[in-house]
């Protein structure tokens, strides 16, 4: 009799920790980056994140502050960011009337003036662009 409570315990705590899918398992491992990020990686990243942006293949107005605020075409937001242990800059947005929380891994573009923001989970990529440049198309 214990030996089979012992099987039924343990087949029961393997499905119960089996059961999660690729963007299930991809958005709680950057949910546990953002609870051991170290703060002088979110102020360098601040720094190169605060300035106006632009989307480029939306209406959307990006406005990143060096002190973890800003906008999104007038809805105000906090953010935070940092770097995951494979060396990917993370982003984490909090939007402040809805309390949403939005996670996005970062990257430049080949230009090096704009931000792919992947989302982490289901929702859309976004790709900014500065404010004050504009893309040429030949």
């Amino acid at each position: 009799m214990k030996k089979r409570l012992l099987a039924l315990f343990l087949v029961g705590m393997l499905c119960l920790t089996g059961c999660q899918n690729k963007e299930d398992a991809k958005k709680e491992a950057l949910q546990e980056t953002f609870e051991n990020i170290g703060m002088e990686h979110s102020a360098v990243i601040m720094n190169v994140l605060s300035k106006e942006w632009v989307q480029v293949e939306g209406e959307d107005t990006y406005v990143f502050t060096k002190e973890g605020t800003g906008e999104i075409s007038g809805e105000s937001f906090t953010y935070s960011c940092g770097i995951d242990e494979e060396n990917n800059i993370a982003l984490k947005i909090v939007m402040d009337g809805t309390e949403e929380e939005r996670y996005y891994y970062v990257s430049t573009d080949d230009t090096g003036y704009g931000l792919n923001l992947d989302f982490a989970g289901d929702g859309k990529d976004v790709y900014l662009i500065q404010n004050n440049v504009e893309l040429i198309d030949i």
